[in-house]
């Protein structure tokens, strides 16, 4: 585990938040009712970045976050979590401020009634008024449920009581919930609560037990559903994606809400992260989380189609689609004017190889995936220092390209190199074996705000691309750890149009202790290096792979990077 994880559940032991959730339920509803006091509604302030309105239903206040310059046509309903006990923190907005930062589409933040003095079904009611409200002002498709703890509860108990009415709203694009729980709903749930209670280190499991009476306050309509998640009619919700923390105590939930999503055909994922505590994932505290909250960050912009990056305005507004079944995520399918939409359009009409490949098979190429799966959340940070000279790299390499180039990046990784030069192209095309890389890769695009990259999953030894469909291709230190590099050479020059530059930056072996201290760690680690070359064994091998050589340029670093211009001379087809 990280420092800054252990040091964060130092923190939450620190804060007695556990020991408040042990008390007698009169206790709860006494600490309850003192909060709410002191957390009074507040509509922000528009700010530089934000503009916020007030909806309310049924007398609770609910918070739009508009990011200014942004015609947004999506939104997400954000549920916070406490337990049906506690006010929304201040960081909660903080938090829904920043996933409409990321997304650029609208987030509605509602505030719902606390079972200190309303029943659950008070809170489902006014969750379920402000999704008919949203309903009325965006298309019913582009709306996004997304909530951890309490307030994933509660829109999952709104999609069931949704079913139950005469005229049902049309479900939400989404629901992506962070340990949903209630109350255990028979004894072999409440045995693995008491089990999971040592390890929790924010929630008790007698709390669960205690907020059944609470959560009814002495109603008899209240659906069961509402109390346990027992019953209702789980073939209506939309897709779902669940995430717990194998360390807390409303994961013993998760296999009866899996059986209940299998049950009625729902397409789901079920995610228990192992050592992970009570809702991990709602912001990237620590490098554990970052995975899956790039996951979901990712989920939510496929499902809605909203726009993603930083700082765009209306005018580069632009819609993320898959290009087809591979996964490629599309950042310029819909920007009118925009150099990016007629490439993406000619890389959609070649996803698929038609002519079948000659590369790796599947047993070797999921082998390789998950090698880099495991190690993608700490790529980046083990890597920043080799990595020094990917900028001047990639500038290099970008004054053999064109504005107007469509470019494939195979063996993107984290999209280090996609990311650094596609400012100087019409589009660039990331393709690796790992999924988790290549979330990283998204996320790093979104932020520097780049609308013409887009990322699949893929192997470089068998390009999922037809014959020369890029106009130029990037392959950057990859070579060095395939044991066939020539399948990967033959894949590029294949789909790399006749006369086209193949840019490979690779790290070499220089001889130096220090570099030599690098690769020994690295292997000992499990990294998959296969070909310890020197600059000169580098370069020999391009040139006997049948690359022929422009120019080739070296860049210090904490490992030293050989950047090879070369140029494709084979006639395709």
């Amino acid at each position: 585990m990280s420092v800054k994880y252990e040091l964060f559940k130092l923190a939450v032991k620190a804060s007695g938040v556990k020991k408040r959730t042990s008390r007698a339920p009169e206790d709860l509803v006494r600490i309850s009712r003192e909060k709410q006091a002191k957390n009074p509604f507040s509509l922000p302030a528009d700010d530089e970045e934000f503009q916020y309105t007030d909806h309310p239903a049924n007398g609770f206040h609910c918070v739009c976050i508009h990011p200014r310059g942004v015609t947004a046509d999506c939104a997400i309903m954000y549920a916070y979590g406490g337990g049906m006990m506690m006010p929304p923190a201040a960081r909660y907005l903080q938090y829904a401020k920043h996933m409409a930062r990321l997304l650029q589409c609208d987030v509605w933040f509602p505030r719902y009634p606390l079972c200190s003095d309303a029943s659950v079904l008070d809170a489902v009611n006014i969750i379920y008024g402000v999704w008919s409200e949203m309903a009325t002002r965006y298309d019913p498709e582009r709306i996004a449920f997304y909530g951890f703890s309490s307030g994933a509860s509660l829109q999952l108990s709104a999609l069931l009581y949704n079913a139950d009415q005469p005229q049902p709203l049309h479900s939400p694009a989404v629901f992506i919930g962070i340990a949903p729980g209630g109350c255990p709903a028979d004894a072999q749930e409440e045995a693995r609560m008491r089990e999971l209670d040592a390890g929790d280190i924010e929630v008790s499991a007698s709390f669960m037990g205690s907020m059944r009476e609470l959560m009814a306050q002495g109603r008899d309509d209240v659906p069961r559903y509402m109390i346990d998640g027992t019953g209702g009619t789980w073939s209506a919700l939309p897709p779902t994606h669940l995430y717990y923390g194998a360390k807390e105590v409303l994961s013993a939930k998760a296999p009866a809400f899996e059986r209940a999503l299998q049950e009625a055909g729902v397409p789901h994922t079920v995610t228990v992260r192992e050592n992970m505590c009570h809702c991990y994932c709602i912001n990237p505290l620590f490098p554990e989380a970052q995975q899956d909250y790039d996951a979901i960050v990712d989920l939510l912009g496929e499902a809605l189609g909203c726009p993603s990056g930083e700082g765009r305005n209306d005018s580069e507004s632009v819609t993320p689609k898959h290009l087809t079944d591979n996964g490629m995520h599309d950042h310029a399918d819909e920007a009118h004017g925009h150099p990016a939409a007629k490439a993406l359009k000619r890389v959609k009409n070649g996803t698929r190889n038609s002519k079948g490949h000659k590369g790796n098979t599947g047993k070797k190429r999921q082998s390789g995936a998950a090698f880099w799966d495991r190690t993608a959340f700490a790529y980046d940070l083990a890597m920043r220092k080799a990595d020094a000279g990917v900028a001047q790299a990639a500038a290099f390499a970008a004054s053999y390209l064109e504005p107007t180039d469509i470019v494939l990046d195979a063996a993107t990784g984290t999209g280090a190199f996609a990311c650094a030069i596609a400012p100087n192209v019409a589009f660039v095309a990331g393709c690796d074996l790992s999924a988790n890389m290549l979330a990283r890769a998204r996320v790093k695009a979104r932020k520097l705000g780049l609308v013409n990259t887009g990322f699949a999953t893929g192997d470089i030894t068998a390009i999922d691309f037809d014959d020369s469909l890029f106009d130029a291709a990037i392959a950057g230190n990859v070579l060095h750890l395939l044991p066939d590099p020539q399948a990967a050479v033959d894949e590029l020059m294949r789909v790399v149009k006749p006369g086209g530059f193949i840019v490979v930056p690779n790290y070499f072996v220089d001889g130096k202790p220090a570099d030599e201290r690098f690769v020994k760690t690295a292997v000992a680690a499990g990294f998959p290096l296969n070909n310890e070359w020197s600059r000169e064994q580098f370069l020999a091998f391009l040139g006997q792979a049948g690359l022929e050589l422009v120019e080739e340029r070296t860049f210090a670093g904490a490992r030293p990077l050989c950047v090879a211009v070369t140029q494709n001379r084979i006639q395709n087809g």
